[in-house]
């Protein structure tokens, strides 16, 4: 689309300052930055039908940010016969990806400061708005062979399901920013962190080959994210399974879109990957053990309230952050 509708900027009472600027989008959305009454927007623009699912995505981020992640403000949903739109104000802040690959932010710290969002978010009951909205983790049955072997979960969380290095925006090792919650889901958190953790270490890290020292920052931020996560909520019970089944889904989002060697390339680092991330945790990034290559039974009990507590029943959010992060009422 060459430019925006003037209904769907009428039906927000915008006006532009300049001509708005388009900032691609996926999944038949199309995303615009647009400036109006010396304010800078966020336009999601997409089919009739989205309508429902964005209404659902404002529910999602409202319960976020009334539990103290910082989300963008939202200012509605607009739809007619032919189209839905979602009007954000502009999130300040870079995307963590982006500062990844400049090397200018130290990757630990810029880790534990997602690690540790995650983990507040996870301490967020989700919305009743939410409560059937799981298509994204609906597993396959080679992937619901995986989750067997995990404990259940007892919580309905509020999970974000696409939170990786470009949905989280900082300013310096600061998190100012969590945008993009089409996913987000009431769900088990240790599917969400996991499918955080395999686009950094699966999908970044394969792309990125090329660009010198990413590697090792990409490696160094993936443990340090996990790390900050289990300083909030305790140790992840059963996090090679859910590592495991997040490398199948991630695989199965690839399929088709990508080359088929590079997919082959991923199924024959997952292994690996599964081993490093989980084996020991107290090891160093990058000399973590191989011991975790195969998948362990599920526990026979869950850890007692007197024990750290498990993504599974996470208790209310933590004030010690193991990162910083601006928490915004």
């Amino acid at each position: 689309m060459a430019r925006i509708p003037q209904e769907v900027l009428g039906a927000f009472d915008l006006v532009p300052d300049v001509p708005s600027v388009p900032q691609g989008g996926t999944s038949g959305y199309e995303v615009w930055r647009v400036e109006s009454g010396g304010r800078r927007y966020a336009l999601r623009l997409g089919p009739a039908w989205a309508a429902r699912p964005m209404h659902g995505e404002v529910a999602a981020a409202e319960a976020a940010r009334r539990g103290g992640i910082p989300t963008p403000e939202i200012v509605g949903v607009r739809s007619s016969e032919d189209w839905a739109a979602m009007l954000t104000v502009w999130c300040p802040g870079t995307p963590v990806a982006r500062t990844l690959v400049a090397g200018d932010v130290d990757p630990l710290a810029l880790g534990r400061a997602c690690g540790a969002v995650q983990a507040h978010l996870h301490a967020i009951d989700a919305p009743s708005e939410l409560s059937d909205r799981t298509d994204w983790a609906t597993p396959t049955a080679e992937e619901k062979q995986i989750l067997a072997r995990a404990s259940a979960s007892r919580a309905k969380a509020l999970v974000h399901f696409d939170l990786h290095p470009g949905n989280i925006l900082t300013e310096g090792p600061t998190v100012v920013g969590v945008i993009d919650w089409e996913n987000a889901a009431a769900g088990d958190p240790r599917q969400d962190l996991a499918r955080s953790l395999s686009v950094v270490g699966l999908v970044m890290t394969l792309t990125r080959t090329g660009s010198p020292g990413l590697s090792p920052r990409l490696d160094a931020f993936s443990h340090a994210w996990l790390r900050g996560y289990e300083e909030i909520l305790g140790p992840v019970a059963d996090l090679p399974v859910f590592l495991a089944w997040a490398a199948r889904r991630t695989i199965r989002d690839l399929s088709g879109k990508w080359p088929p060697e590079e997919v082959s390339r991923m199924e024959e680092a997952s292994d690996a990957w599964i081993a490093t991330l989980a084996g020991d945790r107290t090891a160093p990034p990058g000399q973590a053990s191989q011991a975790a290559s195969s998948l362990p039974p599920a526990p026979t009990r869950a850890r007692t309230r007197g024990e750290r507590r498990q993504p599974g029943n996470p208790g209310p959010p933590a004030h010690g952050t193991g990162g910083a992060y601006t928490r915004r009422a």
